[in-house]
């Protein structure tokens, strides 16, 4: 109940007060800062809680990314856009995180177990999610923060994922980055028991590890 409340909190925050600051930089990095150069990264913060960032090409008039934060957390949606302008790609935030162990009544307990628990189907599509949408945040990077989150979800009798939760975190950017992972599968398989289609809880654990 404290997460949805907290939530419609959120969601009704006014965007009035802004405090906006213009930073220069002469790399697309964002690592090499100038007094006046090439790219330019807006930072505006809204009401002492949200940031919200837009990286652009100054020269060539068109934005590169834009980022929003809730405190040190990524929050709402984070784009990428292509030389038209147009949204090239996008990761979704919008989740408040949470943790702990939580099985829905019904739900058959797959948790603890090896990972061929999953269809064969299911852990292709969960594999090959992760290995098109995974992305290492880069605060982490920076201080080289590394290690092994482990969350759990279930998958309902009509495939759909849900009751996700962080049962052992390392780092809130990792923690973050596993939540939207999973907090962005496909419909998976449901579990099937005696022919018919049950609610299933889930464990995965996904290992972020710098080279």
């Amino acid at each position: 109940m404290k997460n949805v409340l907290l939530f419609l909190f959120l969601s009704n925050v006014t965007f009035g007060q802004e405090n906006t600051t213009i930073t220069f930089f002469k790399d697309k990095y964002a690592q090499n800062e100038v007094p006046n150069g090439p790219y330019m990264l807006e930072t505006k913060v809204l009401n002492d809680s949200i940031t919200s960032k837009v990286f652009s090409n100054v020269k060539k008039g068109r934005k590169l990314w834009s980022k929003s934060f809730l405190r040190d957390q990524p929050y709402g949606t984070w784009n990428r856009y292509d030389k038209k302008g147009n949204i090239e790609s996008t990761m979704d935030y919008n989740f408040i995180l949470t943790y702990g162990k939580y099985v829905p009544e019904g739900a058959i307990d797959k948790s603890g177990r090896p990972i061929d628990t999953f269809t064969p189907s299911n852990l292709e599509k969960i594999q090959t999610h992760l290995r098109k949408n995974f992305r290492y945040p880069e605060i982490a990077q920076e201080n080289g923060t590394q290690g092994r989150v482990e969350i759990q979800f279930t998958i309902n009798k009509l495939g759909q994922v849900g009751n996700i939760s962080i049962l052992d975190g390392q780092d809130l950017h990792l923690d973050t980055e596993c939540f939207r992972l999973i907090n962005s599968l496909p419909e998976l398989e449901p579990l099937l028991e005696n022919g018919e289609k049950v609610s299933s809880y889930h464990t995965y654990a996904i290992s972020f590890k710098l080279l």
